[in-house]
C-alpha cells in the first residue's frame, strides 16, 4: 500500500506496523527507519507518539544510549499527556536519566 499510496490517510498508520513487526522481529535498524519515517513524515499520525516511543527503545537496544535518550525526552515534550510519554518517562527513570534535556 505505501509504494503505491504513501499519502493516503493510513499511510502513516500502515508505516507504523511495519516498524512493529521489524521491533518484534528484533530487526531494530530497520524498525528505527519504519518509525522515523512516521514520526518525520506523518507527525499528526495517531500513532506518532507510539512511533516516537518504540524509535527511542529501538535505539537503546541498538547501543545508540543518547540518541535514545533524546528521542524518549522529546516524545515527553511532543506529546506530554499520552500514555507513550508515561512510559518514556518510566524508562528514562529506570535509567537513572534526567526526564527534562538539560537547557
Amino acid at each position: 500500500m505505501l509504494h503505491y499510496y504513501p499519502l493516503d490517510d493510513l499511510a502513516g498508520t500502515a508505516q507504523f506496523y511495519l516498524g512493529e513487526i521489524a521491533y518484534k522481529q528484533l530487526n531494530f535498524l530497520d524498525a528505527v527507519k519504519s518509525f522515523n519515517a512516521v514520526v518525520e513524515g506523518f507527525p499528526g499520525s495517531p500513532k506518532a507518539p507510539a512511533a516516537q516511543l518504540y524509535k527511542g527503545m529501538a535505539l537503546l537496544q541498538l547501543n545508540k544510549r543518547e540518541a535514545g535518550i533524546h528521542e524518549l525526552r522529546t516524545l515527553i515534550l511532543r506529546h506530554p499527556q499520552t500514555p507513550e510519554a508515561a512510559q518514556a518517562r518510566t524508562k528514562l527513570n529506570g535509567m537513572g536519566v534526567k526526564i527534562v534535556a538539560a537547557k
